[in-house]
C-alpha cells in the first residue's frame, strides 16, 4: 500500500514517475516495480538503491481519499492490476483478468443475496462497463 512512500526525487526522476495512465489505486505498485527494476537499480548509486522495511510503522486512515463504497475503490484497484499485468507481464494477463473476473462473479453472486448492500452490487455490476 503506497499511504506512506519516501524515497529520494532523483530516484523517483530514475524510475520515471508515476505512470500517467494510473490516477489513484495500485499505481503506487506499478511505480514499485519499476524502482525494483535492475535497470533502475544500476542506476542508482550502491548506497541509494531501494529496499523494502516491514520495520518501519505508519497508521494510515484509510478511505479518506474517496468517500465512495469500498466496491468503488476495489474496482478500481482491480483495473489498475489488470494495467500493470498488461504493461510489466502481458504472458499473464489472461489469468489475471479471469481471478479478477471469477471474483467479481462470486461477489455479484454474493451480494445479490443480500438486500442491505445494493450499493455494493452496483458498483461491481460497473466493474464490467469500466474494464472494457
Amino acid at each position: 500500500m503506497g499511504a506512506c512512500v519516501l524515497f529520494r526525487k532523483d530516484e523517483f526522476l530514475v524510475a520515471g514517475g508515476f505512470d500517467d495512465k494510473m490516477f489513484m489505486y495500485a499505481e503506487e505498485v506499478e511505480l514499485y516495480r519499476r524502482l525494483l527494476d535492475p535497470k533502475v537499480q544500476k542506476s542508482l548509486p550502491r548506497r541509494r538503491r531501494v529496499y523494502f522495511t516491514p520495520k518501519t510503522k505508519v497508521v494510515h486512515i484509510g478511505g479518506v481519499s474517496t468517500k465512495k463504497a469500498n466496491a468503488y475503490r476495489l474496482t478500481y484497484e482491480l483495473q489498475g492490476i489488470e494495467y500493470i499485468y498488461q504493461k510489466h507481464y502481458p504472458h499473464l494477463l489472461w489469468f489475471i483478468r479471469l481471478v479478477i473476473n471469477v471474483g467479481v462473479v462470486m461477489r455479484l453472486a454474493i451480494f445479490s443475496l443480500i438486500p442491505s448492500r445494493r450499493d455494493t452490487l452496483v458498483e461491481y455490476k460497473k466493474y464490467f462497463t469500466r474494464s472494457k
